[in-house]
């Protein structure tokens, strides 16, 4: 249930909620502490995002353990399988602006696995490396995201320079509105969103309450995201399979092509990641989102020895992320 603009004034806010066993009893992971202005806001947002999800087809993991160590956590995860990254970055609209203020070029990142998210009100240089050291990875993308934020005039803060620290590149620090445009919420959504932001700041958790208790959604955790993966045939047993094994580096050297589209002969050299191509098929397949090279969406066939060896158009392209 979204809170619309006239149904939020009619909360009120300051009076605890009675009934708490009706979200608790939907989340069979994701634990909530209800004095804790954190796990309320990450729980609320779940829900929030998975209901904005069921209309846009965005699908956002709870609590997901894609670690060895499964105490290692994040609040949220959203598969990139789909290029979920690359489309948002190259939309019509805000994807510019959001590849800009990202400084993220999304012909540099089919790498990426999967985005997670952590949130937090502590943007202080010591718990950034300590969070970053954490939750590094050298496939999945990592944002930080600020729910209180020291710079008016700036929307990303410059990751802390740690020697320990191996894929700076891979970690972003945003403030959260940068989340809400990431994901694409928008209207009712994004107000919400920007409601639950300021009683997080504010630490007022009646009002967290509140709003958290007139959800239900079923939040989708890790044990959807361990079935989802299996029905897509990425895993057989473990999520962890999905990502890089950390006790072995893959090959990350990066080749740059010309391609050229099939529709408009527009040109570009975009760059691919050598380890995504498999030497043993004879081509692969590698899909060129639109505002990549023009406004046309593609495909290029690359062979092992990285040449390109032909183009297929796309004619239809859902604008759904399943």
């Amino acid at each position: 249930m979204i809170l619309t603009s006239n149904n939020t004034s009619e909360l009120n806010l300051d009076d605890d909620a009675e009934n708490t066993q009706n979200y608790a009893s939907i989340q069979s992971e994701a634990l909530v502490s209800y004095e804790d202005p954190h796990n309320l806001f990450s729980s609320h947002l779940s829900s929030l995002i998975t209901e904005f999800g069921h209309k846009s087809g965005l699908i956002y993991y709870t609590n997901p353990k894609i670690y060895q160590d499964e105490t290692i956590v994040a609040d949220g995860l959203i598969l990139n399988d789909t290029q979920f990254l690359q489309y948002r970055l190259t939309s019509q609209g805000d994807g510019k602006n959001l590849a800009a203020q990202f400084d993220i070029d999304a012909g540099k990142i089919a790498h990426v696995k999967a985005l997670q998210f952590i949130y937090t009100t502590d943007l202080s240089w010591e718990n950034l490396i300590e969070t970053s050291l954490k939750y590094q990875r050298m496939d999945v993308m990592l944002f930080i995201v600020g729910l209180s934020w020291p710079l008016q005039s700036e929307q990303c803060i410059s990751l802390p320079q740690d020697s320990q620290i191996e894929y700076p590149d891979n970690i972003r620090i945003i403030r959260h509105n940068l989340f809400a445009d990431l994901v694409g919420l928008k209207e009712d959504y994004k107000m919400q969103y920007n409601l639950i932001v300021h009683y997080c700041q504010s630490t007022n958790v009646k009002a967290l309450k509140t709003i958290l208790h007139s959800l239900n959604n079923h939040l989708y955790t890790n044990s959807d995201l361990k079935d989802d993966l299996k029905r897509k045939g990425l895993i057989r047993d473990t999520v962890q399979e999905f990502f890089t094994s950390t006790d072995k580096k893959p090959d990350f050297g990066e080749v740059f092509i010309n391609v050229e589209c099939p529709t408009c002969q527009k040109a570009k050299k975009i760059g691919i990641p050598t380890n995504l191509i498999n030497k043993s098929k004879p081509l692969n397949t590698i899909s060129i989102p639109a505002q990549m090279v023009c406004d046309h969406h593609f495909q290029a066939f690359v062979d092992q020895h990285l040449k390109v060896r032909g183009y297929q158009k796309v004619d239809v392209v859902l604008e759904k992320m399943v």
